[in-house]
Parts: structure tokens; C-alpha cells; sequence
């Protein structure tokens, strides 16, 4: 941390993410405005367990840990609440890069991105008519494959993988859940694929969004996602 050069860039409209690993450095980024730092070596500073620690009393602040960071645990890395972004030289190697093997490099990034975005399938759900015909599919499920059923309030669920619900919502046939670790990064990679988030029926936890359904439906079948 340089409070110099920070204070040039912030004083000039400069955008910057200095590094940060104390809570005096951390205190000084924010006497300036800014809400996210860098941490580097992480796997020096102590990693993520590091990261939470300073995130208890800094709850503001988010970190782009670098150093530590590769394929095997960007999961956990990317999943904290307090992470911004990560960086890892694993995406890029100077030896992949002086040999020109870019289609490596390609597929590295495009594996990151998957990790990152951590979509998989959380429960498929059914419309029904009414909550009469609900609960009987519910049993059904459960008579022929002993899933259990679980009663709600506007559906049920046969086990956690079958939601049948009450009366008819979105989607001609039902919906299917889609967890992700971060629902804005989610909705940023759909929308360059021409997919777009239906605002009004997003659900919130404070001010955290935690669910939300595609404006697009796939097979007769709304999709919403879910936050892990």
C-alpha cells in the first residue's frame, strides 16, 4: 500500500485497487472511498481464513486475492461473500504463453469461468392446479421411489429434487432452479448470451438478491436462479 500513489489516483479520477493485507492498510483504502483491495501473497497472509477475519470488522471492503489462488480451490475462493475476484498465473503460464498455446489458455479460462459461476441444477418444478392435485403427485413420488414428502406453503416438494407446486406459476409446464455462487455474476454471463433476469420476481435477503426468474423459458419451463 502507497498512500501516495493512492492519493494521486483517487485525486485525479484514477481508477485503483491497492494491495492490502493489515487493517491500518485497510483503514487508509478506505479513508480514500475505496471498497475493493487486493491481497496478495493471500497464501502467505493467510488465506481466505485471513480474508474472513478482516471482513468481520470491515464488512464493507471486498478482496481480489492473488497468489495461493488456482484451479483446485477457486471454488471456495470465488464462493466467500467477501471476494470481489481472484487472480491465479495458473490461467496464464509464460510457458503456455511463450509457446503460443492458446487454445490451452482458452480452455483454462473458459473452465475458470465455469467454476466461478457454479450453476447446477437445484430442483425441477411442476405446476399443478390446485394444492390438492399438488400434494397427491407429492405422495406419488414418494409411494414409487420413497422421496418423502415435505409440505409448504404455495407448493410442496417430493423429496429436494421435485417441487410440485399449488397453482400454476410461471413457466407453461413449471420451472427449473438453478443455483449459482453469485447471482450478478450469473445474470452478467446471460446477458451476453441474450438472456435477461425478470426484475419483479426477484426475492431478497436484505439487500442481497437470492433468487430470480429468466424473462426466457426453455421447453415450456420458466428457469430462476438460486443463490448457494
Amino acid at each position: 500500500y502507497s498512500e501516495e500513489v493512492v492519493s494521486w489516483c483517487v485525486e485525479n479520477n484514477v481508477a485503483i485497487t491497492p494491495g492490502c493485507v493489515t487493517p491500518t492498510e485497510i483503514m487508509a483504502a478506505m479513508s480514500h472511498g475505496l471498497k475493493v483491495v487486493k491481497f496478495f501473497p493471500a497464501n502467505v497472509y493467510g488465506g481466505l481464513s485471513a480474508m474472513k477475519a478482516l471482513s468481520g470488522p470491515f464488512g464493507g471492503i471486498k478482496f481480489i486475492p492473488t497468489g495461493g489462488v488456482n484451479d483446485k480451490n477457486l471454488a471456495e475462493y470465488i464462493s466467500a461473500p467477501f471476494i470481489h475476484a481472484v487472480g491465479g498465473s495458473w490461467l496464464c503460464a509464460k510457458a503456455d504463453i511463450a509457446a503460443h498455446n492458446f487454445d490451452k489458455i482458452t480452455s483454462l479460462c473458459k473452465e475458470a469461468r465455469k467454476t466461478a459461476l457454479g450453476f447446477e441444477i437445484a430442483h425441477v418444478g411442476v405446476n399443478a392446479d390446485d394444492a390438492e392435485e399438488s400434494l397427491a403427485v407429492c405422495r406419488a413420488l414418494d409411494a414409487a421411489f420413497g422421496f418423502g414428502v415435505k409440505e409448504g406453503n404455495s407448493s410442496n416438494f417430493a423429496g429436494s429434487g421435485v417441487e410440485v407446486m399449488k397453482s400454476p406459476y410461471l413457466g407453461k409446464n413449471g420451472h427449473i432452479a438453478v443455483k449459482t455462487n453469485s447471482i450478478p455474476r450469473a445474470a452478467a454471463e446471460l446477458a451476453k448470451n441474450g438472456f435477461t433476469l425478470d426484475e419483479p420476481t426477484a426475492k431478497y435477503k436484505g439487500e442481497k438478491m437470492i433468487a430470480v426468474y429468466l424473462k426466457q423459458e426453455f421447453g415450456g419451463f420458466a428457469v430462476h436462479l438460486l443463490q448457494k
